[in-house]
Formats: structure tokens, C-alpha cells, sequence
């Protein structure tokens, strides 16, 4: 079930960005979620947090999203700049 009901999502995007023109790129997401965007390092994950062996802490989905950034640049996770506030908003579920 997940995985058709990701692949309907998966075809629903590239359609909808192919009418407007946009290319969709896949990013192989392994081990993105592991590696410290600011030294490389590999971390430890604890609940939503993550924290390298250098003493940096982020939120896992700021460092998955800032090293699937940086692998679709330059083909492989590498540190490079990450933003420096990122608000986390909570999901909002909407009734229908």
C-alpha cells in the first residue's frame, strides 16, 4: 500500500511539473539524515535531533533536507552552508 501510494504521488508531481515546466531530479535519500551538513561528521540520532561528533546540533529534518540539497548539487553529501533559522511548523490537518 505505501509503496503504490507513493508512486501515485511520485506521478502526480512529475505531471504537475511537467504542465508547468519544471524538472523533478530523484535523490537516492540514504543516509541523509546521518552525516553533519557543517563538518561531515557522522551523528547521532536521537528522537528528532541530531548531533555529530564536533557538537552540532539540528533537527534531523533541517539536516536530511540541507544534505539532499547539497547531493543534488554536487553528486554526494559534503558540508555546505546551511540556512541559519529554520522555523519547524507543525502539520495542520485539514478537515474534508
Amino acid at each position: 500500500m505505501r509503496d503504490s501510494s507513493f508512486a501515485r504521488l511520485h506521478a502526480m508531481i512529475q505531471y504537475k511539473s511537467m504542465l508547468k515546466g519544471i524538472e523533478v531530479v530523484d535523490i537516492e535519500e540514504a543516509y541523509t539524515s546521518s552525516v553533519c551538513p557543517i563538518c561531515g561528521g557522522r551523528g547521532e540520532k536521537h528522537m528528532r535531533t541530531f548531533t555529530c561528533p564536533e557538537g552540532h546540533d539540528l533537527h534531523r529534518d533541517i539536516v536530511g533536507a540541507v544534505n539532499i540539497r547539497t547531493k543534488q548539487r554536487t553528486g554526494r553529501i559534503e558540508p555546505s552552508p546551511i540556512p541559519r533559522q529554520v522555523t519547524y511548523r507543525t502539520p495542520v490537518l485539514c478537515a474534508g
